[in-house]
């Protein structure tokens, strides 16, 4: 049991932004000896810096440069699900534990995820588009049921997809590296990624939801996109840097692929001049996929019940690997 615990909440204060409920700052207080409070945008005393243990935040690795400072620093918890941000040299190399939120917003990724698979499939983004121009035309339509939703890296979100997915009567091909197979699972196969074309060249839908690190970067390529059948549909969840902009716009425009959904992207916010932005089968949202007015209740439970097997000295929940980045 650790004798003294002081933990610096790191955050913002927006409507838009992730701000902790009240209850739980107070759950806070009454599992610390000491709490501090500081905004993003505020420099955090030195003295502060110096003394604290334990991190609960979010932000960019420009907000987490004060880091060398934070002498006696023992845990950091993101409110994120990556962490590529905070995974700087010196982190990686220091014996600080990284703790992430995942599962906190699965479901409302999931929910994203299949309300793109019914905007594509019930074509609600061309009706959408005609509405502005007062035009009344069909288009074809998919049905939902007993199509193929392909999902790359099956973790806590890819389940909460698959769940939905197998509700709505479509067969899910999920890729992840662990070979165990559970039958209670919520798919109908499980590949590797040795057998990756295998899913791609099935799927109707693909969802990537693979984290960033290093061998994730650009997975999604050239190779990858051509394997895929030209009328399916991208949706990209996962982290921007996992897809290759220049292979997502040439599949897309030369019609190899038939659309695509993405919610993340190597520069946020994408600019106003990138290329995306006039593709016409090309859907953007901006990286808010995950918000729920649910998820600071699931961060903020997440990160007291860590905090309580902190002090006692018990092993944390999603504790990162730092060597992969996830």
């Amino acid at each position: 049991m650790r004798s003294r615990c002081h933990v610096l909440i790191r955050t913002g204060r927006n409507p838009t932004g992730p701000t902790i409920p009240d209850r739980y700052v107070d759950q806070i207080r009454e599992l610390a000896d000491q709490v501090s409070y500081s905004l993003l945008n505020e420099d955090v005393p030195r003295e502060v810096l110096e003394d604290v243990d334990v991190i609960f935040g979010n932000g960019t690795l420009d907000h987490f440069s004060y880091l060398q400072d934070a002498k006696k620093l023992t845990w950091i918890h993101s409110f994120s699900v990556g962490v590529d941000n905070l995974l700087t040299e010196d982190i990686r190399n220091s014996p600080v534990i990284i703790t992430n939120s995942r599962g906190c917003n699965s479901a409302a990724i999931a929910e994203y995820t299949i309300a793109a698979i019914f905007s594509w499939s019930k074509g609600f983004h061309h009706f959408a588009r005609q509405q502005e121009q007062k035009v009344w035309k069909r288009v074809p339509v998919i049905e939902v049921f007993g199509s193929t939703l392909g999902i790359v890296g099956y973790g806590a979100i890819g389940k909460e997809i698959a769940q939905r997915a197998k509700a709505l009567g479509m067969n899910v091909i999920a890729c992840r590296r662990s070979t165990i197979f559970d039958p209670a699972e919520p798919v109908d196969r499980l590949v590797t990624p040795e057998h990756l074309a295998e899913l791609l060249s099935a799927s109707d839908f693909v969802v990537n939801c693979l984290p960033a690190t290093p061998e994730n970067k650009g997975f999604f390529n050239d190779e990858t996109f051509a394997k895929m059948k030209p009328t399916s549909l991208f949706i990209n969840i996962g982290r921007g840097d996992t897809v290759g902009e220049d292979a997502i716009r040439s599949a897309l425009l030369e019609k190899r692929i038939a659309g695509a959904f993405l919610d993340v992207f190597l520069q946020e916010p994408l600019p106003a001049d990138h290329p995306f932005w006039a593709i016409e089968n090309l859907y953007i949202t901006p990286h808010n996929s995950f918000a729920s007015p649910k998820n600071m209740d699931r961060i903020s439970t997440l990160f007291c019940d860590n905090l309580r097997r902190f002090i006692q000295g018990e092993p944390l929940v999603n504790v990162i690997d730092k060597a992969k980045g996830c």
